[in-house]
């Protein structure tokens, strides 16, 4: 194999970021530049014989190398594109496509369908659709009659929680029995546990249901996924309050995602989520803790949202709209400032 100053270069700069060496000799190869004759950097990698042919059998499944590859990418936060490259990488190395390697074989292995719900809303009426499947392009509102996309962006999506919550509640089984058994309450404002209204909730339960349930403080923004998007993302997130608050706040669970142009129309996009619970509390989580199956309920107690998010969730005007506020029935008044002089 013949190299070519690109490569001496390349390989040379990559060396000297990655590896911090404080060897004169490989300080003085490299700060050289890239010599005429690539000789004494084919004698530099031969040295080692890393120019025998290997011909070791590997004994691994497409499987195990797609998840080491999958785990790879997600610890130095690569975009899908790396695991394509990686992937080609090693069908070259092996002589042989034992390994997808187009994003479409791998969007289709890597999206799950599992848990999943899909919702189009209507774009010119504001009005909910239907559920829809992926497959589906294009879906018909009923109230105004059109053809809606939803390639477009214009749905929102329902996830199953249960596994999640039912790892996290098994993992700190602990600290949830103590929570939900009064072990850990306290008379000082320490945690939402200790509030007031908290402890309100859990008296209007059943005795029977006192130690099967799991209350929730959900929040909603917006974000766009990259810079100067046409349209942002609006997910519904929950904490179990029930869950140290390191554990918690390290590991919010989405519930919902509403893809459009605009904000969501919190009327549907919140009673879909309060569907959606009510449709978990049917069937309940099962969590063994200490050896005892246990069925738990979600109950979303608090929702936590910034000031732009706060009115469309309660219904409400705007902060700076007539009669905006949240505490009282008056309707305001606008003052125009004076600009400062400076």
């Amino acid at each position: 194999m013949r190299w070519n100053e690109e490569d001496v270069n390349r390989l040379g700069k990559t060396y000297c970021y990655d590896n911090e060496s404080d060897d004169s000799e490989y300080e003085d190869f490299w700060s050289s530049g890239a010599p005429e004759d690539d000789s004494k950097l084919q004698s530099k990698l031969s040295e080692g014989n890393l120019d025998k042919v290997i011909n070791t059998r590997f004994v691994v499944t497409e499987s195990e190398i797609l998840f080491a590859m999958v785990k790879f990418t997600e610890k130095y936060f690569l975009p899908i594109s790396a695991l394509e490259d990686l992937s080609k990488m090693i069908n070259n190395f092996v002589n042989s496509p034992v390994l997808r390697d187009s994003h479409y074989r791998f969007d289709q292995l890597l999206r799950s369908k599992d848990g999943l719900e899909y919702h189009a809303y209507c774009v010119e009426c504001d009005a909910y659709i239907r559920q829809f499947y992926p497959n589906e392009k294009t879906v018909i509102c009923k109230k105004c009659n059109n053809n809606i996309s939803v390639k477009e962006k214009n749905f929102f999506v329902l996830i199953n929680v249960d596994k999640e919550l039912k790892n996290l509640v098994e993992k700190h089984g602990e600290y949830y029995i103590s929570i939900v058994n009064n072990s850990e309450r306290s008379q000082v404002f320490r945690d939402i546990y200790d509030g007031i209204k908290y402890k309100e909730f859990v008296k209007s339960l059943s005795l029977s249901e006192r130690d099967l349930f799991l209350t929730c403080t959900f929040n909603t923004d917006g974000s766009l996924p990259f810079d100067y998007s046409t349209y942002s993302i609006w997910p519904i997130q929950i904490v179990a309050n029930e869950l140290p608050q390191q554990v918690r706040f390290d590991n919010p669970v989405t519930c919902a995602l509403w893809f459009g142009r605009s904000k969501p129309n919190m009327e549907i996009f919140l009673k879909a989520f309060v569907q959606n619970i009510n449709k978990i509390n049917e069937r309940t989580i099962p969590c063994k803790i200490n050896g005892i199956l246990k069925n738990i309920k979600i109950y979303p107690i608090c929702c936590c949202v910034d000031t732009i998010a706060r009115a469309p969730a309660q219904g409400l005007i705007q902060f700076n709209g007539r009669f905006g506020c949240n505490w009282c029935l008056h309707p305001g008044k606008s003052v125009k400032s004076e600009k400062k002089k400076l």
